[in-house]
Formats: C-alpha cells, structure tokens, sequence
C-alpha cells in the first residue's frame, strides 16, 4: 500500500483531485464547495465525489481521517485527531466461533489510539464536510442536531475557529459537551419545549433562508458520506482486503450508502481483492421502517403519523422521522444496492 508524505495540495495546482457525478443523469460538476444536488429536472438523486486517481494513498503525514485525503472531497485538512481505528477482536470472536472478525471502533480509547474527543463517529463527517468548505468562505454554516452530531460540529469548529450555528431540541442540550470550552465562533440555538430532532431540522432550514447561512446539507453532502466512508478504507487497509461482510446500524441509511461508496472505490483501486463486500444492516425495534421496507420488497417507505413515529422512537439522536427518511429512501437507484446478493436488512 503507497505511502507519501509530499504536499499534494500544491502538486496538484489548480487541478481539482475529484468531480462530483449525478447518480441518475450522470451530468457532472466541478464542485463549488455547496453543491449538493444536480440541477437536472429528474427524479430525486445523490451527486456522488468522483476521484481523479483511483489508486487510495494512505497519508501518515496528515492529521486523523485526512490520512485518506485521496478519497474525501477536499483540496485542504484542518486540525482533527479522529480516526478509525480496525483491530482483529479475540474475545467476541472466541464467543461467536470466528477466525477473522475485525471491530472498526470510532471513539475514545487511548489504549488503541483511538482519539475522538467527543467518543461519536460523527467525528468522522464534521472534519471532511468543514474542509471541503473554502477556506475564504464568509458565510456561516447551520447545522441541525439530537445530539452526536452536533457535539462533533460544534467541536471540530471550535478548535478550527469556523463559525457555526447549532440548533438542537431543547431536551439534547446536555449532549452538547466538551472536554475544554467551546470558541465564540459557535452559537447555539434551541428548539423549545417537546421538540424532537424535526422541529430542530425545520428551525434550521428557516435561518438558511436568511442571508449569510448556509445549511449542511446532510445526506446529500458529499463531504458528510465519504467521511463516513474511512470506517471501510480503515478496514481495508488494516485488513488487506476489503471485508466479507460489513455490518452496521442505520437511522437514516446515510451510513449504508457511505460503506458502499466506498467498496465502489475500493473495487476500483484494485489493490483489495475482488470480493463481493455484503452489507448487513440494522434497525432497532419499534422503529424499523427500512427493515420493513425491504422485506415487502419496496423502494418506498410506508407512511407513519408524526405521533406514531415519536412514540416507536426512543433514542432521539440515532433516527430521523418518516419525512427525512421517506426522502433518503428514494435517492439512491444504483442496482446493486437493492441486490440482496449485496445488502441485508435486519
């Protein structure tokens, strides 16, 4: 597996390293650092990062997750210490009767040099979505939150100095922490009274409108997917070869996509065997509109009151309602995805 220390920002010049391609017209675009969908009139789709060089250089030299500057829609790094972190497991897999079972662990172990100070995987999106903003940027960036997602935006830009408004249900305050105080660069916002993960959603896309915001963008960011991708580069690369099988929970199915995305490319790489990577994917009961979805053999997901939805859901910061969900379902059409040879459900 290459390694460099080079600077490959200034090799590149002016040469962006990546494009981005719609997933259903197949139209192109230089990013622009916002874009996060195609302008075609069609149905809706995800615009996905498409890497110049195909060959995946590990970059010892660069901060945390940035070691996989190759495959994250960036043409800079900013300070993050978070990192994947694949070991091979003996005791679970003592229990479980397996030979080669590997955990990819995202959190805060130092004894693994596991480094993420705010002990959630979301550390693995703010960094990669914050530098694939220019540099030069003067708007602010609105993040929408339950919980770990916030905590991690809200850190990641405090220690860079890039400002950020964070809206959260009021009840989620007490998940917005730090192991050292937040920067002034970092305004939050609450969503008052019974207000769930949606209504923080809503409030935020309100201050977008106004002049000198702009919103994350979730899904649709590529930054957000191919950071969450380095769990299955880490796994690669440690392991040798690409996994058999992968399994992950999924609230909003991001997660599953961004594991897919980047098999895609590691099949490109060629260097990671040839080996067809099964998704194993799991929803907690009550609230398994996925799950159900793929069982009836359906791309749709089955409508649900907003009263039923707040009643099967019980951890605020792990699922999106039925809207965002409904929307998320429908945005990836790539065949194999929806292959069962590919991808399970539970």
């Amino acid at each position: 597996m290459p390694e460099t220390t080079d600077n490959t920002e200034s090799k590149r010049g002016n040469m962006s390293k990546y494009h981005l391609k719609c997933l259903s017209c197949g139209k192109e675009y230089e990013d622009d650092h916002f874009r996060m969908q195609c302008d075609a009139q069609h149905e809706p789709s995800l615009l996905r990062s498409v890497y110049i060089d195909k060959k995946l250089t590990l970059h010892k030299d660069k901060p945390g997750m940035f070691r996989f500057y190759d495959y994250l829609p960036v043409e800079r790094t900013i300070e993050a210490k978070g990192v994947p972190v694949t070991y091979k497991s003996t005791g679970l897999a003592e229990y479980l009767g397996l030979e080669n079972l590997y955990i990819i662990f995202n959190g805060y172990w130092p004894e693994k040099n596991a480094r993420m100070d705010t002990a959630s995987f979301k550390e693995l999106e703010a960094p990669s979505v914050l530098a694939r903003i220019s540099e030069h940027n003067r708007d602010i960036l609105v993040v929408a939150s339950a919980g770990n997602t916030g905590r991690a935006f809200a850190n990641i830009c405090s220690s860079n100095k890039i400002p950020l408004v964070l809206v959260v249900p009021e009840v989620s305050v007490e998940k917005i922490w730090s192991i050292r105080p937040f920067n002034e660069c970092v305004k939050l916002i609450c969503a008052g009274g019974n207000s769930d993960y949606f209504n923080a959603i809503s409030l935020a896309g309100a201050i977008t409108q106004l002049d000198g915001f702009f919103p994350e963008g979730g899904a649709r960011n590529v930054g957000r997917r191919d950071g969450m991708a380095t769990t299955v580069l880490d796994a690669a690369t440690t392991i040798g070869k690409t996994p058999d099988h992968y399994f992950q929970a999924i609230g909003s199915g991001t997660g599953g996509i961004a594991a897919w995305e980047s098999y895609l490319r590691l099949t490109e790489d060629g260097s990671y065997g040839n080996g067809n990577m099964k998704l194993h994917l799991s929803q907690n009961h009550p609230f398994t509109p996925m799950t159900d979805a793929w069982i009836e053999g359906s791309r749709d997901i089955a409508p649900m009151s907003e009263e039923e939805a707040k009643e099967k859901i019980h951890a605020k910061v792990l699922s999106e309602r039925l809207s965002e969900l409904t929307q998320l379902a429908i945005v990836v059409r790539e065949r194999d995805f929806f292959n069962p040879k590919f991808v399970q459900y539970y």
